[in-house]
């Protein structure tokens, strides 16, 4: 199948760097491999290629069609240097660059890639390590002055509870009549100010 316009552009644009966006199924992977394939036949070797994706699965995907290709055009030797190339996603690069260059951060060599959940679970902890610490409870004078659309004889959560970490409208409940349920605010009406 012929390339496209764009396609070939993007396998033939010199003198600039490139980035190739576009939908599932379109092509990308063997734009891609016929951009690498290209470059090493211009004498570039593989491994001073940076072929970066956004998941670990499109990068062996790319890592395997490079290899393909490289033994299809009987470029063998490059088959040797394309396990230390760098095609591989942008995280992983950008871990290996500050690997390389901690010194230069002032940060330890060992650092490695979080998972998201790990992240959160922290990012929770630090938010609310922050507010134990450095404000005094409550911190905001939720009922009544926070909650401006509650009616003054009784108190509701609206869709403009944001679930905040702190909970501060737990604390200045003078009934107790607030838990929080999927992290939303719930207002027991039996023992709220009515």
């Amino acid at each position: 199948m012929a390339n496209t316009k764009n396609q070939q552009l993007a396998i033939d644009l010199e003198g600039t760097n490139i980035i190739v966006s576009a939908g599932a199924g379109s092509g990308k992977t063997a734009v891609l491999t016929q951009r690498v394939i290209r470059k090493i036949k211009d004498g570039i070797p593989v491994d001073r290629l940076l072929v970066l994706t956004f998941t670990n699965e499109a990068a062996n995907e790319m890592k395997n069609r490079i290899r393909s290709a490289i033994i299809k055009n009987n470029l063998t030797e490059q088959l040797g240097l394309l396990d230390s190339s760098y095609i591989t996603t942008f995280d992983s690069f950008a871990l290996s660059v500050v690997k390389k260059y901690h010194y230069l951060l002032n940060i330890k060599k060992d650092i490695s890639i979080t998972d998201k959940n790990i992240i959160s679970i922290y990012k929770n902890k630090i938010i609310t390590d922050i507010f134990e610490r450095k404000y005094e409870w409550p911190l905001v004078q939720v009922i009544p002055s926070a909650c401006v659309s509650c009616e003054p004889k009784g108190y509701r959560v609206n869709n403009m509870c944001k679930g905040c970490f702190a909970h501060p409208c737990m604390e200045v409940c003078p009934k107790e009549a607030i838990s929080i349920k999927k992290w939303r605010s719930h207002i027991d009406q039996d023992k709220c100010i009515k």
